[in-house]
């Protein structure tokens, strides 16, 4: 009994390769990456100014009292963080995706009707349709 490990090349099925474009996927990545840094940012002054407002009455005394206030406060504040980061993260990320699906959109229109030289504004196309729906969203 033998195993014949030879195969020829017309027996192999074509690889099947998906081709897409860098800006695809890079513009939505890196908007929410920006937008968790701002979101961290901002969450974590706020929740250090709350925990100051909430906790300002009484303040500890004792070296003891100190270390677990400033323990809270920090993970008071990584918390606020983390959450505001996630939120802000989804709201640019989601302005990110909505743009490349305008400009991909556009682009995929144009050359369904023939007309290649109007696949030359998505950029403008997806701006102003992105400026729109957000003027409609906060309406």
């Amino acid at each position: 009994m033998s195993i014949n490990s030879e195969v020829s090349s017309e027996d192999k099925p074509d690889a099947i390769h998906i081709t897409i474009p860098r800006h695809v996927y890079m513009l939505p990545l890196s908007t929410s990456l920006l937008g968790f840094t701002l979101g961290f940012v901002r969450g974590s002054r706020k929740s250090a100014l709350r925990y100051l407002a909430e906790n300002a009455h009484r303040r500890p005394t004792t070296v003891q009292g100190w270390y677990f206030y400033q323990k809270t406060k920090n993970y008071r504040v990584l918390f606020g963080g983390l959450k505001e980061g996630g939120k802000y993260a989804l709201k640019v990320g989601g302005l990110g995706v909505g743009w490349v699906g305008l400009e991909q959109g556009w682009a995929a229109a144009c050359e369904t009707v023939g007309a290649p030289a109007a696949g030359e504004m998505k950029e403008v196309v997806a701006g102003g349709g992105l400026a729109a729906m957000i003027a409609g969203a906060c309406e």
